[in-house]
């Protein structure tokens, strides 16, 4: 008969394991947008889309949170860093999610965060609650341009 401590070891590594993974249960969905796609989790909903010809910018919610993901084709990270003008905005910073290299912003007042970089020749903007960055930057990983 195993022992107390093993029965409590076998539990905790059980439950460790339960939460490390809990994020990974839930299914995908795909948006398929005219310049992107990307996956994105199944209970979010995609609130609002817009095509204003060179650009396209999709808004995804679940409850209070909030994602923009915007593709820029004709806008350089220098003119997507220019129009972010609010008051309380600390960065950047240099960070790398998957493979891609991101200038990072965040908007103490309306506690947002802000990823602007490039892949394959577009400019993104990407646009958080804070809270949801970690969905962010799923999205920002499964991110595919289209030509």
């Amino acid at each position: 008969m195993p022992s107390n401590k093993l029965v409590w070891f076998a539990i905790c590594i059980i439950c460790i394991l339960a939460i490390s993974t809990s994020g990974c249960i839930g299914g995908k969905k795909t948006y398929d947008g005219k310049y992107m796609s990307f996956e994105y989790p199944e209970d979010w909903n995609i609130s609002k889309t817009l095509d204003e010809g060179t650009s396209e910018h999709v808004i995804l919610r679940q409850s209070n949170d909030i994602i923009g993901v915007n593709a820029l084709k004709d806008a350089s990270i220098e003119d997507v860093e220019a129009n972010i003008t609010t008051p309380n905005l600390y960065g950047p910073e240099n960070e790398t999610i998957g493979d891609v290299h991101c200038l990072t912003y965040y908007e103490s007042e309306i506690d947002m965060s802000f990823y602007i970089f490039q892949k394959d020749g577009m400019t993104f903007l990407v646009t958080c609650t804070v809270g949801s960055e970690g969905i962010a930057e799923d999205i920002i990983k499964s991110l595919k341009v289209k030509k």
